[in-house]
């Protein structure tokens, strides 16, 4: 019905998020948009919501604009489904492109205008979920600033933490690529993650 509704522009999408974050589309509309597909992963964002405290407050978002990587430009809204213990289960998913609309701005101003306060969102669309690990290590590359052989132990401490607060830990296997980024050992990682969730551990 939303499909239909908005046309071949919007892809719609459902995603579970009671099981492994490695698969979480259930359904989609119009996936020509981003490439995706039944059984793909779901974005950073609904990694990072995940990494939180779902109950704290509502993670509703609507209107949010994405720039791809490609150039096109998204107009996003996500709406989450809680259980009735408030915890998120699952979210529904529109993303519309209006790339096409932002050249004629001064007919589209209001759809393109953001109707929310998380104008221009960073949001990656992943096929699965290496990419987002991928995407989170350029850009903790990108904050740092230097080559990671070029590291202390506090920075690579405070590396772990961003990973672990950005929810990439939920993520299977995802260990090795951080090891390999930041030239650790397995062991190392574990223990860097315990001090870093338990100060008062070490």
């Amino acid at each position: 019905m939303l499909a239909i509704q908005y046309g071949s522009k919007s892809e719609i999408i459902l995603h579970d998020l009671t099981s492994t974050y490695e698969s979480t589309i259930i359904g989609i509309e119009n996936n020509h948009l981003t490439g995706r597909k039944v059984g793909d992963c779901g974005s950073n964002l609904g990694l990072e919501i995940l990494r939180q405290d779902s109950r704290q407050k509502n993670h509703d978002s609507f209107g949010y604009i994405t720039h791809l990587k490609d150039g096109r430009i998204f107009r996003s809204s996500t709406l989450y489904i809680y259980n009735d213990e408030g915890s998120v289960e699952g979210c529904l998913c529109i993303n519309t492109d209006i790339t096409e609309m932002k050249e004629l701005a001064s007919l589209f101003s209001e759809l393109y205008r953001s109707q929310s306060s998380q104008d221009n969102e960073k949001e990656v669309f992943a096929k699965n979920v290496g990419e987002l690990v991928d995407y989170y290590i350029e850009m903790h590359q990108e904050l740092l600033g230097k080559n990671p052989s070029e590291m202390s132990k506090q920075e690579k401490l405070d590396a772990i933490r961003y990973f672990d607060e950005k929810g990439v830990f939920l993520i299977s296997k995802s260990g090795n690529k951080i090891c390999r980024y930041l030239g650790i050992s397995k062991g190392t990682l574990y223990s860097y993650l315990e001090n870093v969730r338990d100060p008062e551990s070490k």
